[in-house]
């Protein structure tokens, strides 16, 4: 056994107080990370196993923790055998309940809640021990737990941040049930480190176990990557043990009951700025006023505590600590630590605001999202959607979207600084348009300069050949790179795949890329894919770009010898595109028409909701003086068509990815057999809260139903609402 005897006293308080304020900070942050990390590897094998990963991982998190306090510390039992129990059933509860509302919430958002301890204390104390509240713990109540909602924003509606908040608000009440157990049975805490073997044996097993997993991501074993996940599994358990024995057995030694109470409100208090400064979380300067009233509240608290408690206090004057603080400096350390954190709080804040880009850097922020932003994705072609899954909000997705299309690009491209764009859309399947002027403000916003371009039914004329040859002879072959259209029309759709036929044959030695598509095997296109594996395979200059999982696996297996890459839609290089005008309809139901429709059943409509049933491809447009024009009047008429509605249902591809792009809270319907809006659902926008899927035209409706009511209050209300009333 490790013994410190009575040198330990002397340990410098704050040395003890930052240990003791870190670990807590990393025990929490890894443990969210690998909760993140678990969710994320889930996403993008099969994303309906979301909600029950959340108890497994968390329940997974609370094993190592516990089983890593076992293995390093000597705790001192209870001899009333129930007495333990309860102690030790509550006390892993309240760690699984914690570990659970992490992998809902923030983090930060779950301590901040957990600032709320000291509230159900008092009141267990008062109801339980008939301790009496003194007037500072009466006032400080409502101050901490308005303040606590506050910066947790529990106005949100989401059921999974509510359950997060009651879940995290559980764990304080059995962490109370275990202090009051331990008070009654007047335990006194004696922790110590056990013999080094224990240690060393521990950390021995967690390296072998590492590294068995670094071998099998290595060897491509399993297609997902788990190295980070545990080395942060076992970290958060390191971290919990090491935390438990500064909290019970350090701390204690080196400041009395009161100086222990004052030290661990604000070491919460700081490690939930901590916690929030490297989550996902975007907090407002009135969640941050919530802070600082919790923060006030428990200074009430504290000053009651001190107050109550000076006599007991001074009396207990054995060490150098003790003989420094005395009552002017208590009341002189919590004014100074509000005005501490008071000052880290907005440093934390504008930090935030100053560091947040519009471009394409938003979203989470946890290491192995900070690493997979530094990484060029080129060298994970296909994990590229690793950090999409895990965006709530479609301004983060939108970001995240052109932040992978533009790392890719870069490298793909290079130093090239001219291109030609292939095959530009001008059709009125409202989605093609849309890829097409995606792709052109995506060149823009990288300085490459489009020298020539042509549209789908006008590449192959000989023209149009032989007008861009002689345009590409005016450049170095490494400095213009070939670009072809993205779609859904690779393979089953043979004269796109004979245009792109001719053009990489007449461009063999230059780089080229196929922009992101999605591969539909039809019944009868067996032969259409044994011609296309004759004009893609073995064309060692070409990357394909492919928009799902499904796809990707078709193109692994049939297009060899060449650069195949996950990608998003090339739509998403619009940006974000506002509303323009009020919605005409409740909702706009966009129903393809053509040979991808699964022929679902409309349901019956309510008599109160008025509904649009069409396809775009009904929705004519006028020409522009020339195809790039009308290519960007189709996109923007696509959108228009999609914003007559407060919200859409659709099944086609594209009325998900422009509602995303306009912020529309909107229902996808699968189209079985192709299943292409769930695969690309799957693969990349899983993760976002105002998007549902669904198999069927009733449970569409069910869904918009709902979507009408909860986003109520933030859609634009429907303009002309009697348009009806004289047709």
């Amino acid at each position: 056994m490790w013994s410190y005897g009575t040198s330990v006293v002397y340990v410098w308080p704050g040395f003890v107080l930052v240990a003791w304020t870190v670990t807590s900070f990393l025990c929490h942050e890894c443990g969210k990370y690998f909760l993140t990390g678990a969710e994320i590897i889930v996403r993008q094998a099969a994303a309906d196993s979301v909600s029950s990963l959340y108890i497994v991982s968390a329940l997974m998190l609370t094993i190592v923790q516990c089983i890593t306090c076992l293995v390093t510390l000597r705790i001192s039992w209870l001899e009333d055998r129930r007495q333990m129990a309860l102690v030790v059933v509550t006390h892993v509860m309240s760690t699984l309940a914690t570990n659970y509302s992490m992998a809902c919430i923030e983090a930060s958002s779950v301590f901040a809640v957990k600032l709320l301890e000291p509230v159900t204390m008092a009141i267990a104390h008062y109801v339980f021990i008939e301790r009496v509240m003194n007037i500072e713990t009466v006032l400080s109540i409502p101050v901490i737990i308005a303040g606590t909602f506050i910066f947790t924003d529990t106005s949100k509606i989401e059921s999974k941040h509510l359950v997060g908040v009651v879940i995290a608000f559980t764990s304080n009440i059995l962490i109370t049930t275990r202090n009051i157990a331990l008070k009654l049975t007047k335990f006194k805490d004696t922790i110590e480190l056990k013999k080094p073997i224990y240690v060393t044996a521990l950390i021995a097993m967690e390296t072998v176990i590492n590294g068995a997993v670094s071998w099998i991501n290595l060897n491509g074993i399993l297609p997902v990557p788990l190295t980070f996940l545990s080395s942060a599994l076992f970290a958060s358990g390191i971290c919990h043990a090491i935390y438990n024995y500064i909290s019970l057995c350090l701390v204690l030694k080196v400041m009395n009951v009161v100086s222990h109470s004052i030290a661990n409100i604000f070491k919460r208090l700081i490690v939930v700025l901590l916690l929030y400064s490297w989550g996902q979380r975007k907090a407002t300067w009135f969640n941050f006023f919530g802070l600082l009233m919790a923060s006030l509240g428990l200074a009430i608290y504290v000053f009651g505590k001190v107050r109550k408690q000076k006599t007991s206090a001074i009396a207990d004057i054995e060490s150098a600590i003790l003989r420094i603080i005395s009552r002017f400096q208590y009341k002189k350390m919590i004014m100074s630590s509000l005005v501490f954190f008071c000052t880290l709080s907005l440093c934390v804040k504008l930090t935030t605001i100053t560091t947040e880009r519009t471009d394409v850097m938003k979203g989470d922020n946890h290491w192995l999202l900070e690493k997979f932003v530094s990484q060029r994705l080129v060298d994970l072609p296909l994990e590229t959607n690793l950090r999409a899954l895990t965006m709530r909000t479609t301004e983060h997705f939108i970001n995240e979207a052109q932040r992978v299309l533009i790392n890719l690009m870069t490298d793909i491209i290079g130093t090239a600084n001219h291109v030609m764009l292939m095959e530009i859309a001008t059709y009125e399947n409202k989605g093609d348009p849309a890829i097409a002027a995606g792709e052109v403000m995506l060149l823009r916003k990288m300085n490459k300069k489009i020298v020539y371009y042509c549209s789908t039914f006008k590449c192959k004329n000989k023209e149009e050949i032989t007008k861009a040859l002689n345009i590409s002879q005016q450049y170095n072959i490494s400095d213009l790179v070939i670009l072809m259209q993205g779609g859904g029309n690779l393979v089953g759709y043979p004269y796109m795949d004979t245009v792109r036929e001719t053009i990489l044959n007449q461009f063999p030695n230059h780089k080229t890329i196929l922009f992101s598509q999605s591969i539909w095997l039809f019944p009868d296109s067996n032969k259409s894919l044994e011609n296309c594996q004759k004009i893609y395979s073995n064309r060692s200059n070409l990357y394909m770009f492919i928009r799902d999982k499904q796809s990707l696996q078709i193109a692994q297996n049939n297009f060899k010898g060449v650069k195949i890459i996950l990608a998003p839609d090339m739509a998403f290089g619009l940006g974000h595109v506002p509303r323009s005008m009020p919605p005409y309809y409740d909702i706009v139901w966009l129903r393809r028409s053509d040979t991808e429709s699964s022929r679902y059943i409309l349901p019956e409509f309510p008599k109160n909701i008025s509904v649009l049933v069409s396809d775009w491809l009904d929705w004519k447009t006028n020409e522009g003086r020339r195809d790039m024009e009308t290519s960007f009047i189709i996109a923007e008429s696509g959108l228009s068509f999609l914003q007559r509605g407060r919200i859409v249902v659709t099944d086609r591809l594209h009325g998900h990815i422009l509602s995303i792009l306009m912020d529309t809270p909107h229902v996808l319907i699968d189209n079985p057999p192709y299943f292409k809006l769930s695969s690309f659902d799957k693969t990349w926008t899983s993760g976002l809260e105002n998007t549902k899927l669904v198999n069927t035209g009733q449970e569409a409706l069910n869904e918009a139903l709902l979507m009408l009511q909860k986003y109520n209050a933030t859609l634009p209300v429907v303009g002309p609402i009697d348009m009806n009333a004289f047709s």
